[in-house]
């Protein structure tokens, strides 16, 4: 797809699949490391649960590096674009663990 761009929406193919993610292919130099915690809004406990090697998929660009290494996510962008530090939002709580709580925002 030529140059990777921040924010690029794009069509790839899951090559390999790791417990911390996966390696997909969308036509560039290198294969994209699409991280386990940006395959799915919702904790994952087994991300084979989620993709299969040869699985289709679309993700968008999320971060490009100068050695051609990129991120990928599955996730699409918040409805709420920018948001500000302060900023009041309703959501729904997803999961409760030891740590913090995933809510949901949008």
């Amino acid at each position: 797809p030529g140059q990777l761009q921040v924010g690029q929406q794009l069509t790839g193919t899951v090559e390999s699949i790791h417990d911390y993610g996966a390696f997909v292919d969308v036509g560039a130099r290198r294969d994209g490391l699409l991280h386990i915690s940006a395959v799915a809004k919702e904790l994952i406990e087994d991300i084979h649960d989620y993709l299969k090697v040869r699985q289709e998929v679309q993700v968008w660009v999320t971060d490009v590096r100068d050695d051609g290494k990129f991120k990928l996510t599955m996730i699409e962008s918040s409805p709420h674009g920018a948001l500000e530090v302060g900023q009041k939002l309703a959501g729904t709580v997803r999961s409760v663990r030891d740590f913090g709580a995933f809510v949901d925002v949008g």
